[in-house]
């Protein structure tokens, strides 16, 4: 892994991630994984030591690393229509809700996270969005 951020830079632009946004600190994206606040710190960290990762004011912007398509992704703060997406699915199509939330929080579309990698990219777009919505 190539470090382009220095690991305690990306740590100090994690924190004011987290204080920009006003996001918990202990957020956790998903108990059926044992994912938990730490993991998801360390997904965050490594994608900005990686550099596919960039905060402006507390923005997250990501370059998608493996997948097809890598125009970058802004993850701007949520409002009320990234619920209202959610909401727009029936119960039993979690990960078209999700999608569909993730594209309303970055203004693209949930085609874009149907297409992506799982891991690295799908990965920390949904620890991002897991963040947002702590």
């Amino acid at each position: 892994m190539k470090e382009v951020v220095n690991r305690e830079q990306a740590e100090v632009e994690y924190e004011l991630f987290l204080e920009h946004n006003y996001l918990k600190r202990d957020f956790v994206t998903d108990e059926v994984e044992g994912r938990d606040a730490e993991r998801d710190k360390q997904i965050i960290v490594s994608a900005v030591v990686r550099g596919a990762l960039v905060f402006n004011d507390g923005v997250p912007t990501y370059t998608p690393e493996t997948s097809d398509n890598k125009d970058p992704i802004v993850f701007y703060k949520p409002k009320g229509d990234v619920l209202a997406a959610m909401d727009k699915r029936k119960d039993h199509q979690k990960v078209s809700q999700m999608y569909a939330a993730m594209g309303q929080l970055t203004k693209t579309s949930a085609v874009k996270f149907a297409k992506m990698d799982h891991r690295p990219d799908l990965e920390l777009c949904m620890t991002l969005f897991s963040a947002f919505l702590a």
